[in-house]
């Protein structure tokens, strides 16, 4: 089923690339004001605090990024409170941020992004810049700016002032040989943790090179202490950007994907491009909460995973997991193709991997040919038989479509009680994650928040949707245009 959203008028195949563009334009202005609703009122039963991330521009002094991800990070916040919502971003201003306004100029390199100046500014510039710009989440009390590439950075809750990286007290420090700790002297963080709703325990991981290749896993207790990190030794450092929980293991997808770790450290690359996808088997591997427990691996055909759903585990012991399947490691064209909306975008599709513990056998099938991106699922389902993802969307492709262009307008239902989905369509218009909020009370229906560049107005909004039917409850202008950003968390009151 498929509406269109009466807010925007249409989205043509032409423009979609100028609106992309647009759209991922540095945000202009910090501000604090409270938004006007357009559209709408918003439920008053709604209180609490929504979190998001994601860059805040794609250029450092003149010179701009060479890959979305590079952006430096900014927090908006929405403050809910009796049908009412106050507005307030903030730049993360991390160390490597601070010494950049200070010099005037771009210092570091990024994870798609060399310096100016070619191999000379390059050569062995192996402390890349933290751009605390993917996700947020607040746990023991701390809300943290996450980059899965380094530390997290403790931000404030109310003013959004950057309180420093954050290490767990000491847990992240790295332990390894003199070399590691030379190039990292910290281990990673998650940009995607999973907090389990049983214990309330979150966890994580983080990957780490060097002369041994390792995985650390992570888990935070709820008070925000964090257990001794467990380091497992990786036979080569792959890409991994998300991972799954289930009630009893945590998965990784080893994907088909290798870093040149030597040309990207001597700078003749940046490491997006020293990323490597073979045509090879994904190896699945499961390593379970309880480490007396024994590993189990399998084996998918060769795929690449940005985003997981969920996973969950069938009384039988088969362990089921969803996430967003692509055919390969998805890499930018040039700038003609980019401006001028080609096709490129390996078709990111919802699918289901089935593992059974008892035959070692996999088998994966497709759930939608609905391309989506970015999904969530109500937090008391993680680890559990979810029933509803949400996701951004596009147009549904025939069987035997390669690419797209991944500019999405619309917000995709699945409703996996039933198999059904339902989309909405929004128009002249650049949608970022839709994240599911829960209701305050039980048998109410939940809502859907989603972060909006409006290419008519070419100013952005939120909008707040039902999660029962993805009806518009309310628009919320902002006053200015802000990149739609990666994730979100909400914290209620």
């Amino acid at each position: 089923m498929r509406r269109r959203c009466p807010t925007v008028g249409a989205v043509t195949k032409s423009n979609l690339a100028s609106l992309h563009q647009r759209a991922h334009a540095a945000c202009p202005d910090e501000v604090d004001v409270e938004l006007a609703v357009r559209e709408g009122e918003i439920p008053r039963e709604l209180r609490g605090v929504l979190f998001r991330n994601g860059p805040g521009r794609q250029s450092a002094h003149g010179v701009p990024y060479s890959h979305p991800f590079d952006g430096d990070g900014m927090i908006f916040r929405f403050c809910f409170d009796d049908g009412k919502v106050r507005y307030r971003n903030r730049f993360v201003r991390t160390t490597f941020f601070q010494n950049e306004a200070r010099a005037g100029k771009m210092l570091y390199r990024s994870f798609g992004t060399n310096l100016p100046g070619g191999l000379a500014t390059n050569l062995l510039r192996t402390r890349f810049k933290n751009a605390a710009n993917t996700s947020i989440v607040r746990h023991g009390g701390v809300l943290l700016a996450l980059w899965e590439g380094g530390l997290p950075h403790a931000i404030a809750d109310e003013t959004l002032a950057t309180l420093g990286p954050y290490d767990f007290e000491g847990r992240l420090r790295n332990r390894a040989g003199w070399l590691e700790r030379a190039m990292a002297p910290h281990l990673p963080f998650s940009a995607h943790p999973r907090r389990c709703p049983d214990t309330g325990d979150l966890y994580g991981f983080g990957t780490a090179y060097g002369r041994k290749n390792r995985l650390f896993l992570y888990r935070v207790r709820p008070d925000g202490a964090m257990d001794e990190p467990e380091e497992i030794e990786l036979p080569k450092l792959t890409f991994i950007h998300d991972f799954v929980l289930t009630p009893r293991y945590r998965v990784v997808f080893d994907l088909p994907a290798s870093f040149d770790v030597g040309r990207a450290l001597l700078g003749l690359v940046p490491p997006v491009e020293a990323i490597t996808f073979r045509d090879e088997p994904t190896i699945v591997r499961l390593y379970p909460r309880d480490r007396r427990q024994p590993r189990l691996t399998f084996e998918v055909s060769g795929a690449f995973v940005f985003h997981f759903v969920n996973g969950f585990e069938r009384d039988d012991g088969t362990v089921v997991i969803e996430g967003i399947r692509t055919s390969r490691f998805p890499t930018l064209p040039g700038a003609r193709a980019l401006a001028t909306g080609e096709a490129f975008y390996p078709v990111p599709l919802l699918t289901r991997f089935v593992l059974d513990p008892r035959t070692g056998k996999a088998r994966e099938e497709t759930v939608s040919r609905i391309p989506c991106e970015l999904p969530t699922v109500d937090p008391a389902e993680i680890s559990r038989a979810h029933s509803l993802v949400f996701a951004i969307a596009g147009e549904e492709v025939r069987e035997g479509t390669s690419v797209i262009a991944p500019y999405f307008s619309r917000i995709v239902r699945f409703d996996r009680r039933d198999g059904t989905a339902r989309t909405v369509d929004l128009g002249d218009a650049l949608t970022g994650e839709p994240l599911y909020v829960p209701p305050a009370r039980a048998g109410a229906e939940g809502f859907v928040f989603t972060l909006v560049y409006e290419g008519a107005r070419e100013k952005s909004a939120l909008y707040i949707l039902s999660a029962d039917d993805l009806r518009t409850l309310a628009v919320c202008d902002l006053p200015h245009g802000v990149p739609p950003g990666f994730h979100g968390t909400w914290v209620p009151r």
